[in-house]
């Protein structure tokens, strides 16, 4: 047995990580994927990605997203004949060590929520039932076009804006100003992220993520400052977003909510997103 403690990951070992999670689902009849990217976690040295090989062959494989560090989300699989060895405890163990050596707060596990012997292995190591998470998918235009009346527009951020954008993050999701930059900076260091900002106006008003990755364009950090809110911006934010990415041909659009969300859950639903799978997410405190 040979475990690897990784920070990054070359194209071929994630092919051999998709190929774990493949076979993975297709017993359990899931659809979750394990993300092996690295580039929003707080800290660049810290290992995130932790694989288990039995005679040189992938079995288990562990991620860990930590964009802050209030905590840190693992996801994991081991193929279905090289489980109950322990192999997840193992990997597992190896991840929290990383996390108290970053002074990570706590453990966030993801399950998907029909999985339900990997939702009572969590259980048993602590976990609470937090939350659930929805991955969305877009699928078919929407029918509404932009509203010109809102006088709003979407463009590309720059780098010189960095800070007024850490500020807005601020704002928005009530981050730390060190998570802000960290989330911000890598959307300018990641050739796959792009940023954007919301102007309404001629100021601006909200901002907007897209991670390109295999021709899917996955949205994240959408949000609208709290003194633009209640008056639909969201929405017109959302469909200038969506423009941009059908106009430029950039594959499958996704996303995810919290299902305590319900505000934006029904708004992607009204604009054609569909649920596509359900992550439920436990806590357990890394102390």
């Amino acid at each position: 047995m040979l475990i690897k403690e990784l920070n990054s990951v070359s194209n071929e070992l994630i092919k051999e990580i998709n190929t774990v999670q493949d076979l993975c689902n297709e017993y359990d009849k899931l659809n979750g994927r394990i993300s092996p990217d690295t580039s929003l976690n707080f800290n660049k040295d810290m290992k995130a990605i932790f694989l288990l090989y039995e005679d040189e062959k992938l079995v288990s494989v562990l991620s860990v997203f930590a964009p802050t560090i209030s905590e840190g989300e693992i996801s994991a699989c081991t193929l279905p004949m090289y489980r109950r060895r322990g192999y997840f405890k193992k990997l597992y163990e190896k991840a929290v060590e990383q996390l108290k050596n970053y002074k990570v707060k706590d453990v966030l596990f993801v399950c998907e929520s029909e999985a339900i012997t990997g939702k009572k292995v969590i259980e048993k190591l602590g976990g609470k039932y937090e939350f659930t998470e929805y991955s969305m998918k877009y699928i078919k235009e929407c029918a509404e076009n932009t509203d010109d009346k809102l006088n709003a527009t979407l463009r590309l951020a720059t780098i010189e804006e960095l800070e007024e954008l850490i500020k807005m993050n601020q704002h928005i999701f009530n981050d730390e100003y060190d998570d802000s930059k960290s989330m911000v900076e890598s959307s300018f260091i990641s050739e796959e992220r792009t940023q954007y900002v919301f102007i309404v106006d001629d100021e601006p008003a909200g901002v907007a993520s897209v991670f390109f990755d295999n021709e899917q364009s996955s949205i994240y950090g959408l949000g609208i400052l709290p003194k633009y809110q209640g008056k639909k911006l969201g929405k017109e934010l959302v469909r200038l977003l969506l423009k941009e990415l059908i106009d430029n041909n950039k594959g499958i659009i996704n996303l995810e909510v919290n299902s305590i969300n319900k505000r934006a859950l029904n708004l992607y639903k009204s604009m054609n997103f569909e649920v596509e799978v359900a992550f439920d997410y436990y806590r357990k405190s890394n102390s």
